[in-house]
């Protein structure tokens, strides 16, 4: 026990005086430039510093690795074994000072177990993290923007690739959507739809055709009442990561006159978007309950952070979309319904209008 006690005191003072020494490392320096010049359009610039972080980068990796590597060499480490518990001591007996902080920077950020205790794994996580898929994506972003799309794809494709050392995972989802984009761009529409389909969990589409099939056998039910309610009632979804695809395909399968299809897309979201508001709601007021979607939508014009996100992510461009698809379907009670709620109710007054347009078409044809 006292020995583990031994260990341990020595190998976490030493965390603090390493660790500081990232808040200001060069490459994230230049990277904080890069987004900053970004934001002020300053595109060129901006590339220059992504490109600085991406070299400073790889080259402190590389400094890091020929340390560790050096030292691991050495026999009396090679005795030691491949444990990090065990070959700490046999450093710190050996004044290897600069891999110990090294080697304690990594176990505080990611822990002991991360790396299974082991050395070797730890070494190649390290040399794993040269690649920098943030600064590839703002060179990407540059080059979008400046209309070259081949070297904006190869970035993006490449940011991609390095999605598992991305500081927020989540990141992915953007960079797949740039790639869409960049098909979008390049009016390559089939790569565009394949890029959309291959974000969504494969999981969450079985999910979705569930949710599709049974709200298609309630719309055909001409004698059921409150169709909209008991939609948004029985079914939940939270793929919010997917949404702004779910928007996307549901009008790229509109455009092209496939309805049922652009039906599932614009249904999913609907069900994702509503799921998202209403867990706002209810964490804001532990009273709330859902009534039906007109007292929704009232609801929510007290909510502004609520209206902008839905501004941003198509919310209610997205319910007039599925309005003017259940009439595209047939499904007219559900389309008539949802447009008078909308152009009553909308939360956004140009959607709003829009939806009083729509209803002034389906009533000529009622």
């Amino acid at each position: 026990m006292k020995k583990i006690i031994a260990f341990c005191l020595p190998f976490f003072l030493t965390v603090s005086l390493f660790s500081k020494s990232y808040i200001n490392d060069d490459y994230v320096v230049a990277y904080r430039n890069a987004v900053t010049c970004f934001e002020n359009n300053e595109y060129g610039k901006a590339l220059k510093f992504a490109e600085d972080a991406i070299l400073y980068k790889n080259n402190r990796i590389a400094e890091e690795t020929s340390i560790l590597e050096k030292s691991f060499s050495s026999r009396d480490v090679k005795r030691a074994g491949d444990k990090i518990t065990s070959v700490i001591p046999v450093l710190e007996y050996r004044d290897e000072k600069d891999c110990i902080s090294i080697i304690n920077y990594y176990v505080e950020i990611k822990s002991i177990d991360f790396y299974k205790n082991s050395i070797t794994n730890l070494l190649n996580y390290i040399k794993s993290l040269a690649a920098y898929p943030e600064a590839e994506k703002i060179i990407g972003d540059v080059y979008k923007l400046e209309g070259e799309y081949d070297f904006a794809e190869e970035y993006y494709t490449q940011a991609l690739n390095n999605k598992d050392v991305l500081d927020i995972p989540a990141e992915q989802y953007t960079i797949l959507y740039d790639l869409a984009e960049i098909s979008r761009l390049k009016n390559d529409e089939n790569r565009m739809e394949i890029r959309l389909l291959n974000i969504i969990d494969e999981k969450q589409v079985m999910k979705n055709k569930q949710i599709s099939s049974s709200v298609n056998k309630l719309f055909q039910r001409k004698q059921e009442k409150q169709k909209l309610t008991k939609l948004l009632t029985m079914y939940k979804s939270e793929g919010y990561y997917y949404l702004n695809a779910y928007n996307k395909l549901a009008e790229y399968y509109y455009s092209k006159e496939e309805y049922s299809k652009a039906f599932d897309y614009s249904l999913i979201s609907i069900v994702t978007s509503f799921t998202k508001i209403e867990s706002i709601l209810k964490a804001r007021d532990m009273d709330y309950q859902f009534k039906d979607l007109q007292t929704f939508l009232a609801d929510i014009e007290h909510h502004g952070d609520i209206i902008r996100w839905g501004n941003e992510n198509n919310v209610w461009k997205n319910y007039n979309d599925f309005a003017r698809i259940c009439g595209k379907l047939n499904y007219s009670d559900v389309w008539f319904e949802l447009l008078t709620i909308l152009s009553q109710s909308s939360p956004e007054k140009y959607w709003q209008q829009e939806a009083v347009l729509q209803l002034d078409i389906a009533d000529g044809i009622n």
